[in-house]
């Protein structure tokens, strides 16, 4: 399929192609506008990139690797492209790391996959695909061409090449030059009954759309309108209109420009969220303190949300990755582009570059102190604007093994020491107390471990929070051994929030996620039961004393998948909304005392003077009876996406795992 002018996507690969396996990529950019295919093969040392260009999208290829004598070659359509003078260094299939390993699993070969977490996803069609176990020929690979081919692919002369690429790419030129496009800011939420403006472009295009249309569907594929404009005069270069979503939900617009026959010359869809307006300051945009995601600079698509917190995950590898040699590339385009914004950001330092000496289950020397205390210090004269710095174990990867709890005090009293000496506002956030563990949190806080942070950061990553992942027994636990240690006032805050790894699979299996021209509306069930344990962890935690959480991943906590294209809204996204209109910028929230059990049932109150409960039950549904808190106001009932369900001064209603709101409301 064609692709945006710039673009880079993965086609498969066996391990990454950098020094291990080989990797095949497909690029359209200014420098390639008629695409180019790329396999990086690695040598070892670093990589060597076959291609073959140009390498047209919307048509069918074949492509054929042959590995020989170690090295590689590359045809394509029939033709070899190229081939390396350097020896292949193949994986491995005995070695974890570098042969379907399962804790890096875009490692090993793949096919419709990232070679690694950020790349990016192809969208292609294979016709056929074969392995042979011995090298094959040049006339063997004419062969399987000859005998493979579509029939409509036939031979051409240069000459009529030519002309065919140039009658292509003006046809192109031509589609581009019709626009239509939506707020890009949005990343798809809008309040509902906002006006959205909806813009359809023809910029210097050679061909004459007659018509613009539009259609906007909801969730259960329900036509709620359907409209066509007229381009006043062939001279017309716009024409704009808007339109408003009704009700909370998901929905989808389609956008399209027609020529004189009603023929559509070009279409756009744009998968939109109606998110519902109960809090005037949520509503205006004011920051949440209490709600972060990761990485916003890169992914922005939260701000749609109000989130007002960000972790960045630098890598001390990554950034020193020779003795005494920095290279910031990467933290500065993460860090830099926020320092004059108000969202806070917390710097989660993670990390062992090869060249220090650390050895499992052995304290570290001086000299390799020494050596991160230097780096500490140049993160903070590099990134002065950043108040919350995260020392953090989840993730320290030695090349022999992980930290031990004793490696790791060592590492956050030489980071205390540094940090603290800055004699500024700058605080430290013990990092990752791994699904809310209180052994891992009484061995950091014994022998005053406490005096050397600011914050206690938690993870969790558990699914069906009610019932499997006794959640509360957990983080009562954490909070108990702060108490027994001397820290009964210590700060918990969840710095990664998401699911269990091993779920996501089910959670979100690609065939019921991905959006595509033909499959709307999207099959949400498995992200529904996402949605809910979203909502009820953080409702849970929130309650419980953790004062922030910051959600991960972030793609995956506000659209349909992890791998989904930047900007499409999704369930949790929606869920999310209605959680921070109702909470506001400063949540109250507690359990409510005496309830039924299996019920859950929380009091909370916000900073627009408004306040009620929310309700969801642990296993079966539960009918749940209250009355208004305030007579010249009736309860207002609406589920976990913000749609109304009931309206009256007293109300019954049978709450299960899906929250409820139950605004202006006290137990009867």
């Amino acid at each position: 399929r064609d692709v945006a002018e710039s673009f880079n996507g993965t086609v498969m690969h066996l391990n990454t192609g950098y020094k291990i396996g080989w990797r095949m990529e497909f690029v359209k950019a200014k420098w390639a506008k008629q695409g180019r295919l790329a396999l990086a093969c690695g040598n070892g040392k670093n990589t060597t990139t076959l291609e073959c260009k140009p390498f047209l999208p919307e048509r069918w290829h074949h492509v054929t690797i042959v590995a020989a004598n170690g090295k590689m070659h590359l045809y394509v359509n029939r033709q070899l492209a190229e081939q390396t003078n350097q020896t292949l260094n193949m994986p491995k299939p005995d070695t974890p790391d570098q042969w379907f390993c399962q804790t890096k699993p875009e490692r090993g070969l793949r096919i419709f996959g990232k070679w690694y977490s950020k790349a990016n996803l192809l969208d292609y069609r294979i016709d056929e695909l074969a392995a042979l176990h011995t090298p094959i020929n040049a006339s063997q690979v004419k062969t399987i061409y000859e005998a493979g081919k579509p029939k409509d692919v036939g031979d051409e002369n240069k000459t009529q090449r030519l002309l065919r690429l140039e009658a292509e790419n003006k046809q192109r030129e031509n589609l581009s030059s019709l626009q239509m496009y939506i707020d890009p800011r949005s990343y798809g939420y809008f309040p509902v009954d906002q006006p959205i403006a909806l813009t359809f472009s023809n910029k210097d295009s050679g061909l004459k759309p007659s018509q613009a249309s539009y259609t906007l569907i909801n969730a259960q594929g329900n036509v709620i309108f359907d409209t066509r404009m007229t381009f006043a005069a062939q001279k017309t270069r716009s024409l704009k209109t808007q339109i408003t979503l009704p009700t909370p939900g998901l929905y989808l617009v389609t956008m399209a420009m027609l020529d004189e026959q009603g023929k559509r010359l070009n279409a756009k869809q744009y998968p939109l969220a109606a998110t519902p307006v109960m809090n005037a300051s949520t509503h205006s945009g004011e920051l949440l303190q209490w709600l972060g995601t990761q990485n916003l600079s890169r992914r922005p698509e939260a701000t749609a949300l109000n989130v007002g917190l960000t972790r960045v995950i630098c890598d001390w590898r990554d950034i020193e990755p020779v003795c005494g040699v920095y290279d910031w590339s990467s933290s500065d385009q993460s860090l830099l582009p926020i320092k004059s914004s108000p969202i806070q950001t917390i710097v989660c330092v993670s990390g062992f570059p090869r060249w220090v000496n650390v050895k499992p289950k052995t304290n570290m020397d001086d000299k390799t102190l020494d050596h991160y205390q230097q780096f500490i210090r140049k993160m903070l004269a590099r990134y002065r604007h950043i108040k919350y710095w995260e020392i953090w174990d989840a993730s320290q990867w030695i090349p022999s093994g992980q930290l031990t709890i004793d490696q790791y005090r060592q590492l956050l009293a030489a980071a205390s020491e540094t940090i603290h000496a800055s004699k500024s506002d700058k605080q430290i956030v013990a990092g990752g107390v791994w699904q809310l563990s209180a052994h891992w949190a009484q061995t950091l806080l014994q022998d005053k471990g406490g005096d050397l942070i600011d914050i206690l950061s938690v993870q969790s990553h558990i699914a069906q929070p009610t019932t499997r992942g006794k959640l509360l027994d957990q983080l009562q636990s954490v909070q108990a051994v702060c108490r027994k240690m001397g820290y009964p006032n210590l700060p918990i805050w969840n710095t990664g929030l998401g699911l269990q790894q091993a779920n996501r699979s089910a959670i979100f299996p690609d065939a019921s996620q991905r959006i595509t021209d033909t499959a709307w509306p999207i099959p949400l069930a498995n992200e529904h039961d996402a949605a809910i344990w979203m909502i009820q962890s953080m409702i849970m935690q929130l309650a419980s004393g953790v004062q922030r959480v910051i959600l991960d991943p972030s793609p995956a906590a506000f659209y349909p998948m992890e791998n989904a294209v930047d900007g499409l809204p999704g369930l949790k996204g929606l869920a999310l909304s209605m959680l921070t209109q109702t909470l506001g910028n400063k949540p109250q929230l507690a359990p409510v005392e005496s309830v039924p059990a299996g019920l859950h049932l929380y009091a909370y109150s916000n900073d627009n003077h408004q306040a009620g409960m929310i309700a969801f039950a642990k296993d079966q549904p539960i009918t749940l009876t209250v009355k208004a808190m305030h007579d010249d106001q009736p309860v207002l009932a609406r589920d976990m996406f913000g749609r109304l369900l009931t309206l009256d001064q007293d109300i019954s209603i049978q709450v299960g795992s899906q929250p409820v709101y139950l605004h202006n409301a006290t137990l009867k």
